[in-house]
């Protein structure tokens, strides 16, 4: 064994051990010495050994600990990991498709691989108990897909041919599988084919390609394993994946290309040559590159099966809009953003089909430069299944072709540039039906709105509204939104009276999270604070950048009623603080608390050290306060040493704090809390 290979059965030991613990290392230890001294076996007995030993030594000590590794973090082991031969005959076709199925699909919606086949290695053996052999063989197929290296599939394949008859298919597959046994000392090739995988899961990505030559199996192991490549991250400054990717693109589902260097724009250009020559099969592909100068040909030839396509361009030049649409037609997700110079590339004259589309971004990276929506109404016109629709920089007239035509939308942002698509997308239920968030900022025609939401206002689940010219008699003021739950309102620099935001929270009862951002010229008053004591489901409470001016007894009073608020967070607030710091300090089972100083020029701070102080001793007699934040502000060692008797703090982060030393917070801190600094 030369030096190279040594290095690489260390690695392996290290990995295995930290993976499995010591036993481990016993069983794999015996596997190499069987191996490289046995006499050749035929493909057969070698495949049966191959099988008997991952059952009788890999997969059960991979289960005794598998609760340490995240394929059992959040279940019990399975039942049906260790049963009998004759416990496998008893098993129904029912019961193999309605308890060991649904696992084999959980752990591959949950990228649990390795738990997937070791279920797939169990159904297939039931099968084979039950001598049905047209599962057996439509299960062996399925774990030939997810273990394309383990010869266990080939081997069930053969054996459902032979018992058919058809030797002829029996020896082709056969000859796959022989090429699947290890027949050398590499240790990697040695191992079961789902620990084999775990340990390459612990390889960093940019030492894969120096890996993939240490020798045959392990080149092997690393381009055949699935779900090691199906996102693929290309950043276009460090080239060095690229010896893998010609060989890996059959597996990949989602292509991403990162830069914004036009000096590396050949290496985009290699990329996308490989692609053009290559069978790519991907349904995702985003383009994070600034600097595409033109609409290859190599865009063309994997056209047809693309489904979600990101273009960002900032340049002179990018790839016109109807162009994308024309030769991507099978395209469920599209994002086309551009710079202020190329929005002549933002145009839809025409579109001969219906598209599949359903989700869609536009916008300008600029938001002086306003794109005519006249030039997109035709895409929204053809595409009935749109769901979710992110718009930014579009004039207003806009809002009414979505009305008109998308009527299965369930997200509208409009000029939001401050909360993420994604992570909104990821908590609306999935059978969600009607408009659930919708977010609306710099429209100046209240019509528009009035549109959307008298016709979704009994589904409406999230609204963010950055206020509008309302009129006293306007029917937005009456209009009841029962299901909403989540409300920001940022007055910016409008000028909105009194009356128009009391009406609204009125009219949603049931909101749980409520925001006020910039409410300066109308203030957070006393009639405000009464109409939020009436909120009784409110969870969350963030008032930002606002400034107060309120009667503080009624302002205790109104926050003494609401029980279900766990968290607050004050930010930047100006006025009369201390009645908000009064009264937050009076939420029966508030949990939470956030504090931020936001300072317009390094002298001026929003509380003063004695409001601080305040605020921290009615804080500290809180029994259900657990987790307290202060950020960028001045304390005083005093305002810390209130906590000295409390029970109930767990922890208080420090950030950017003046005042106070980290010894001196030590010292001020009881040890039962956990404190936390960021000087």
């Amino acid at each position: 064994m030369n030096a190279h290979k040594f290095h690489v059965h260390g690695e392996i030991r290290y990995y295995a051990n930290l993976l499995f613990g010591t036993p481990i290392l016993l069983v794999l230890m015996t596997i190499q010495v069987f191996y490289c001294y046995q006499k050749p076996l035929s493909f057969y007995s070698i495949s049966v050994m191959h099988v008997q030993i991952r059952i009788s030594a890999a997969e059960q000590i991979y289960a005794m600990h598998c609760c340490t590794s995240h394929s059992c973090s959040s279940s019990e082991p399975s039942e049906f990991n260790f049963v009998t031969k004759e416990e496998l005959q008893s098993l129904n076709r029912e019961e193999i498709q309605n308890v060991i199925l649904p696992r084999i699909q959980d752990g591959l919606n949950h990228g649990y691989n390795d738990e997937a086949i070791r279920q797939s290695t169990l159904q297939i053996k039931a099968w084979k108990s039950n001598r049905n052999l047209a599962e057996l063989l439509h299960s062996s197929e399925t774990l030939i897909k997810m273990a394309p290296e383990d010869p266990e599939g080939y081997l069930n394949v053969a054996e459902v041919y032979s018992m058919r008859g058809q030797q002829t298919s029996a020896m082709a597959i056969m000859k796959k599988g022989m090429k699947k046994v290890p027949n050398n000392d590499d240790f990697i090739g040695l191992l079961p084919y789902d620990i084999a995988c775990k340990v390459i899961d612990h390889i960093p990505k940019k030492s894969l390609v120096d890996c993939s030559q240490i020798s045959h199996s392990w080149r092997d192991r690393i381009l055949h394993y699935p779900s090691l490549w199906q996102i693929y991250s290309i950043k276009l400054w460090d080239d060095l994946s690229m010896p893998l990717f010609p060989k890996v693109i059959p597996y990949i589902e989602e292509l991403r290309f990162d830069g914004s260097d036009p000096n590396k724009s050949f290496v985009f250009d290699k990329f996308m040559n490989i692609l053009g020559r290559a069978n790519f099969s991907s349904r995702v592909l985003i383009l994070d590159y600034r600097v595409t100068k033109k609409h290859g040909s190599e865009f063309v030839n994997v056209s047809s099966t693309i489904t979600n396509i990101s273009f960002y361009f900032n340049g002179e030049q990018a790839i016109p809009l109807s162009q994308i649409l024309m030769d991507f037609r099978n395209l469920t997700s599209l994002e086309y953003c551009c710079g202020s110079s190329t929005t002549k590339w933002f145009s839809v004259p025409t579109l001969p089909y219906t598209t599949s589309l359903q989700y869609v971004s536009f916008g300008t990276q600029s938001s002086t430069v306003i794109m005519e929506s006249a030039h997109i109404n035709l895409l929204f016109r053809n595409s009935p299944h749109l769901r979710f629709i992110v718009l930014s920089n579009i004039d207003e007239h806009v809002l009414s072709t979505v009305w008109q035509h998308c009527h299965n939308i369930i997200l509208f942002m409009f000029n939001n540039t401050e909360e993420f698509p994604d992570e909104i997308i990821q908590r609306i239920p999935n059978d969600t039906t009607g408009l659930y968030y919708l977010s609306l900022r710099e429209v100046s025609s209240v019509g528009y709105v009035r549109q959307l939401m008298e016709t979704y206002q009994n589904k409406l689940n999230e609204l963010l509204l950055q206020p509008l010219p309302w009129t006293t008699s306007d029917p937005l003021l009456t209009m009841t939104m029962p299901q909403v739950e989540k409300i920001t309102i940022n007055l910016g620099e409008a000028s909105v009276m009194e009356h128009q935001i009391l009406s609204l929270l009125r009219h949603c009862p049931s909101t749980k999270s409520l925001t006020f951002q910039h409410f300066i010229e109308q203030k957070i008053t006393t009639n405000i604070f009464q109409t939020i004591g009436l909120l009784q489901h409110l969870e969350l409470l963030r008032i930002h950048c606002s400034e107060i001016s309120a009667d503080e007894d009624v302002a205790v009073q109104s926050f003494q009623k609401l029980n279900n608020l766990k968290e607050a967070s004050i930010v930047g607030c100006s006025g009369m603080v201390n009645i908000l710091f009064d009264a937050v300090a009076h939420i029966p089972n508030l949990e939470k608390i956030n504090i931020f100083n936001e300072k317009d020029d390094e002298d001026e701070e929003n509380y003063t050290m004695d409001q601080l102080h305040n605020f921290t001793r009615k804080l500290s007699i809180l029994k259900c306060l657990r987790d307290i934040r202060f950020v960028g502000m001045t304390l005083s060692v005093d305002a810390l040493n209130e906590f000295q008797n409390n029970d109930s703090v767990e922890t208080i982060n420090l950030y950017g704090l003046e005042g106070v030393s980290q010894d001196e917070a030590r010292e001020a801190i009881p040890p039962h809390i956990s404190l936390s600094f960021d000087w």
